[in-house]
């Protein structure tokens, strides 16, 4: 008996992992989740906005890193139209240009803004770090259209913020998932221009941007999934994060029973 439970078909594990993992995915069932103070720190400075300020946005990171960071775009856009914040987004990577410009439309119906006047994409350009250090002196040469190709000097929102600059651009926020991205933003956003900065990264890559939340460079940073769980449940819009935090905690929990397991059944089977 004790031998069988060491040798276990490797396949009913993986099937039961499975089932462990879609039961809280299909209905979650909202395990608690403390927020940490890093999280709060974001939380807190975008509330510190008023009505009219511009947040700028960074959608750096593509599909595979969808699942932890399209969750926290989805958090500060909701905060932003919450309080009536303008939007602007820029790409420094091509694939972030759609995920952005469909989380900024589906919000955008949900809270009745309007594209141009409230919120605008700038999408993806070609040699996207040379244009964001450029932005920071004129948006309409350095970006010169928006996703859609619409020239930015006809846009309302963008004959309002002429440049990313503290005199128009209140707070900036990059998602990243590598290079280019939050290296850049700290070098030419906060560093040249002086205007507060935080990010939102994937979990293996939080402890490079540690060092700088903690010298204040950083007001705050969103952690991987656990990050953007923490926002959703700051916003009060529970969603994938959540979910997968829930299925995250059932895992491991799954795979520590069977390593107790494992081990009773090693131990007996010597004794025996």
């Amino acid at each position: 008996m004790w031998e069988k439970l060491q040798n276990i078909d490797r396949r009913w594990i993986y099937l039961l992992m499975a089932i462990v993992i879609m039961i809280p995915i299909l209905k979650p069932m909202g395990l608690p989740i403390k927020t940490s103070e890093e999280t709060q720190t974001v939380y807190d400075a975008i509330g510190a906005l008023k009505s009219g300020d511009v947040l700028w946005i960074g959608g750096d990171y593509g599909p595979s890193s969808a699942p932890e960071l399209s969750p926290m775009a989805v958090g500060l856009v909701t905060q932003a139209f919450k309080k009536n914040l303008k939007v602007v987004v820029y790409c420094m990577w091509q694939d972030g240009a759609q995920l952005m410009q469909t989380i900024l439309e589906d919000a955008g119906k949900k809270y009745n803004k309007t594209e141009g006047t409230d919120w605008v994409n700038l999408g993806w350009k070609p040699e996207s770090v040379i244009v964001l250090r450029n932005l920071t002196d004129n948006i309409a040469n350095a970006a010169k259209t928006d996703f859609h190709g619409k020239a930015i000097d006809s846009i309302p929102l963008m004959q309002q913020v002429k440049a990313l600059d503290p005199k128009y651009v209140a707070f900036a926020f990059d998602l990243s998932t590598g290079s280019p991205g939050t290296s850049d933003y700290l070098k030419y956003i906060y560093e040249a221009k002086k205007i507060p900065i935080s990010v939102g990264v994937t979990a293996v890559s939080a402890p490079g941007a540690m060092p700088y939340v903690r010298a204040g460079q950083y007001k705050g940073i969103l952690n991987g999934m656990r990050g953007a769980a923490e926002y959703e449940l700051l916003n009060k819009i529970p969603g994938p994060a959540v979910k997968g935090m829930d299925a995250q905690s059932l895992g491991h929990f799954m795979i520590l029973i069977l390593v107790i397991l494992g081990n009773i059944g090693y131990l007996m089977s010597r004794k025996g």
